[in-house]
């Protein structure tokens, strides 16, 4: 029997190549990492105080924004604040507070701030060189004064602390003080070395927890994750407008990846 071997010829210069979906690797990503019990242990944290859970708003809204309105936190008013004057927490507790409501809702400080004649600088100013000591000073300018920020920035001897923190062996330490060079002192943070083994520790961390009690590990995890996000963000910076953090590169840079060479040869 005969064979038909006529064939349909193939140019294969018009050949279109497909290149496959490309899936951003983000080194450390919130709700794949972090454990199912420290989410519920966290939405029991968010039934506290309006006042007090400030620094759950602000960690939350870097770490997973969804969660403020999946676990009802919502803008607190001036009233929640004027309840405090006379109470515990001292004007320095206010504004920080304040900047971490603000960080968690821009725009919101015009709203709270209930004092109106004090100047943002004095409290501000840095008691000492140490990170965790002056640190969260350093997260109160993030969140209320952008000037106060340029001003941390032109300090030498705040960008040398911070760099010798990133050199500490305690995980919680190194990414601190990594996640303040990341937004403050970009050129320090490009000189800090975070390899495979801070990245396998710090996951191990998260999985593990670090406290007394659930609501302790909880509360020290959704922490650490805060910097650990702001340390694997493809962009994490401080703006005029507020805090910035993309974890996910924008699409169109994905697509530069797969851009194909131009000249082809067969």
């Amino acid at each position: 029997m005969p064979v038909d071997l006529k064939t349909e010829r193939t140019n294969i210069h018009e050949l279109v190549i497909e290149a496959p979906a490309l899936e951003p690797k983000i080194i450390f990503e919130p709700e794949r990492d972090i454990p199912e019990n420290v989410w519920r242990d966290l939405e029991r944290v968010s039934k506290s105080n309006v006042v007090g859970k400030s620094w759950l708003a602000a960690a939350l809204k870097i770490v997973a924004p969804h969660r403020l309105k999946d676990y009802g936190i919502v803008e607190p008013t001036r009233g929640d604040f004027d309840s405090y004057r006379g109470g515990d927490l001292t004007i320095t507790d206010v504004l920080q507070r304040i900047a971490e409501y603000n960080i968690a809702f821009p725009g919101l400080k015009e709203k709270l701030y209930p004092y109106d004649a004090l100047s943002l600088k004095n409290p501000l100013a840095f008691p000492t060189n140490d990170v965790w000591i002056s640190g969260p000073k350093v997260w109160e300018a993030i969140g209320l004064d952008y000037e106060a920020v340029d001003g941390i920035r032109n300090s030498v001897d705040w960008a040398n602390a911070i760099w010798q923190y990133s050199y500490e062996d305690e995980i919680f330490s190194k990414a601190y003080a990594a996640a303040l060079a990341r937004l403050i002192f970009p050129d320090t943070f490009r000189s800090i070395k975070l390899e495979n083994k801070f990245w396998e520790e710090a996951k191990r961390t998260v999985r593990e927890g670090r406290g007394t009690s659930p609501i302790d590990k909880a509360s020290n995890t959704i922490g650490f994750a805060k910097n650990l996000v702001i340390i694997a963000a493809h962009r994490a910076e401080v703006t005029p407008d507020g805090l910035v953090i993309d974890l996910q590169p924008p699409a169109e840079d994905l697509q530069e990846d797969l851009k194909m060479p131009t000249e082809r040869s067969f």
